[in-house]
C-alpha cells in the first residue's frame, strides 16, 4: 500500500492522484503552510523585470501564488512530473508572467544565471543527491541571486495521542518513508557546499491538535494500515489506536508537530 508520502516521488506512477491532491490542497490551505511559503517567497525579493524558478512546483500552488503577486516580474514553475504539470498548467491558465515547464531536478535544462532568484519547497525531502540540486539552482541563478529552500526535519517529528509506544512506532514508520529524513536541518551546512552562501534561517512549527487535519498531512489511515499489513501492528492495536487518538483529539490533547526549515542564501 503507497502513502501519499511514497506517492510524492513519482507522481506519475501513483495509482491514486486524487488523494495526493488533496493532500498538496489540503496543506496549502493551512495557515501555518501559507505564513512559512509567504515569507520564502519574500525572501527573494522578487522585483520588475526578475526572473524566478520555482523548483519542483508541483501543482503550481507557489508559482501561481508569486506571480499574481508580483505581476511585473516572470516567474517559472518546473516539474518532472507530467500530471502535476497538467494540473498546474490548468490552474495558471490566463495568468501571463508565469510559464510552466518539465524538468528534473537532477538535471535542470536552464543557462548558468538564467534567473535571478530560485525557490523548492519539500521536495528535497525525496530527491536523491539533494546536495546536487542545491548546486543546479545556484549555477541557472545569476551571481547575487537568492536561493531559498524549505524542507521538513523529520527528527523532530512528534506523534501524541497519549499512547506512547504505538505514537513512536508510527511516527517511525512514517520517517522511514522519506528519503532525506533530515534534510531541513542539513540545509546551513548544504548551502555552501552547493556554492550558496546562507543568509536567512527560519524554523516554522507545525503543531497540530486536530486528529482530522494530522490524518490528512501524515496520511495516518494508510499508515495504520500499512503498519498492519507490514506487522508492525495487529488489527486491534490499530483500531484501538485510532478510538484513542479520536478521544485525545476530542479533550484537546492530540498533538503531530513538524519543524519546517527555511534557508536562504546568496550565490557567489
Amino acid at each position: 500500500m503507497q502513502t501519499v508520502a511514497g506517492s510524492f516521488r513519482d507522481a506519475d506512477r501513483t495509482d491514486d492522484m486524487q488523494s495526493l491532491l488533496h493532500c498538496l490542497d489540503f496543506m496549502n490551505d493551512l495557515p501555518v503552510f501559507r505564513a512559512y511559503k509567504a515569507r520564502s517567497w519574500a525572501l527573494m525579493a522578487p522585483r520588475d523585470g526578475g526572473h524566478y524558478l520555482d523548483l519542483a512546483c508541483g501543482t503550481g500552488f507557489d508559482a501561481i501564488a508569486m506571480a499574481r503577486r508580483w505581476p511585473g516580474a516572470r516567474f517559472t514553475g518546473a516539474d518532472h512530473s507530467a500530471r502535476f504539470l497538467e494540473v498546474a498548467r490548468a490552474r495558471g491558465e490566463g495568468v501571463g508572467n508565469l510559464d510552466i515547464v518539465p524538468a528534473s531536478a537532477t538535471a535542470l535544462p536552464f543557462a548558468a544565471g538564467q534567473f535571478d532568484g530560485a525557490r523548492i519547497d519539500r521536495a528535497l525531502q525525496h530527491i536523491d543527491g539533494p546536495q546536487a540540486v542545491l548546486a543546479g539552482m545556484a549555477r541557472c541563478t545569476r551571481a547575487g541571486g537568492v536561493v531559498v529552500a524549505c524542507e521538513p526535519d523529520w527528527g523532530s517529528f512528534l506523534l501524541d495521542s497519549g499512547q506512547a509506544a504505538v505514537d513512536r512506532a508510527l511516527a517511525a514508520r512514517w520517517v522511514g518513508l522519506f528519503r532525506n529524513p533530515w534534510i531541513g536541518a542539513e540545509l546551513p551546512a548544504l548551502f555552501p557546499a552547493a556554492g550558496i552562501a546562507p543568509e536567512v534561517a527560519e524554523i516554522t512549527r507545525l503543531d497540530l491538535t486536530s486528529l482530522a487535519e494530522a490524518a490528512v498531512v501524515f496520511d495516518l489511515p494508510r499508515l495504520l494500515a500499512g503498519s498492519v499489513a507490514a506487522g508492525l501492528l495487529s488489527a486491534a492495536e490499530a483500531a484501538a489506536w485510532q478510538a484513542g487518538a479520536e478521544a485525545a483529539s476530542a479533550a484537546g490533547l492530540f498533538r503531530a508537530d513538524l519543524a519546517i526549515h527555511t534557508q536562504s542564501g546568496r550565490v557567489g
